[in-house]
């Protein structure tokens, strides 16, 4: 029988709570998700609730380290230097709690390598210069877009108020970084194909496969055209290469 099972969001990722026990996963900026579980008292008998998963043990995972089997979760990463090892650790959730996070897994998997791509893009745009908690202000910027549905201007403006990291006149120039800039825009495109039933996700995807496909052909004509181009021609072909940098630049 299901429980009572509640989510509720956390930073940059998520709480999946049930009477016996709840579970955070947390976007990195590294790519990787930190899982945690923290015990109540319907199971220990303490007091107080209390985490589960030690220190110092492993609590970051790839999602394909991340399984989740009927109603137990299972967190295995591999050892770097002997990936046939695995840590982690396996725990049976409650009831109802392997259905809340099914969908949530890959959304949070999104935000880790979205704001990987743009912790290193912003990295490289503040060197030599490190802002303390920079990576906590990118994937919380992430998280905004993908979950909670802002755009990314919005989150950009929402996470400066909260996070110190926003006071750095700096680091939040670099958020208007065209690569920055487009990162963001894809993730809010995936949050809001996600958002849409399922059919009409699908017909839009399609779409844009078949405008990509119609892109690369007018690319192919166009260079064959530069090649034996009359100087009259030469206006209209760049307009054509123009109007194929703002679809790269978009679709990118």
């Amino acid at each position: 029988m299901t429980q009572n099972i509640s989510t509720r969001r956390a930073f940059a990722g998520i709480y999946v709570d049930g009477p016996q026990i709840s579970v955070s996963v947390n976007p990195l900026a590294n790519g990787q998700l930190s899982v945690t579980v923290t015990a109540h008292p319907d199971l220990t008998g303490f007091s107080q609730s209390c985490r589960l998963t030690n220190l110092e043990a492993v609590h970051e995972f790839s999602l394909s380290d991340i399984t989740l089997a009927g109603e137990t979760l299972l967190c295995m990463a591999p050892y770097e230097s002997a990936p046939i090892y695995r840590e982690g650790f396996t725990i049976q959730l409650d009831s109802g709690m392997a259905q809340a996070l099914q969908p949530l897994l890959p959304k949070l998997a999104n935000v880790a390598r979205t704001a990987e791509s743009i912790e290193g893009r912003v990295a490289s745009l503040m060197a030599p210069d490190h802002i303390s908690h920079m990576e906590s202000f990118i994937t919380q910027v992430v998280a905004r877009v993908i979950l909670d549905k802002y755009s990314p201007k919005d989150a950009i403006t929402a996470e400066a108020i909260e996070h110190f990291a926003g006071k750095n006149a700096k680091f939040l120039e670099a958020f208007n970084d065209d690569q920055v800039q487009v990162h963001l825009a894809n993730a809010q495109h995936v949050a809001t194909l996600e958002s849409l039933p399922s059919g009409i996700s699908v017909q839009l995807a399609a779409e844009q496969e078949h405008s990509k496909r119609l892109a690369d052909a007018l690319r192919a004509m166009l260079e064959w055209h530069d090649d034996i181009a009359k100087p009259a021609s030469q206006p209209l072909l760049n307009a054509g290469y123009e109007a194929l940098d703002v679809y790269d630049i978009s679709h990118r």
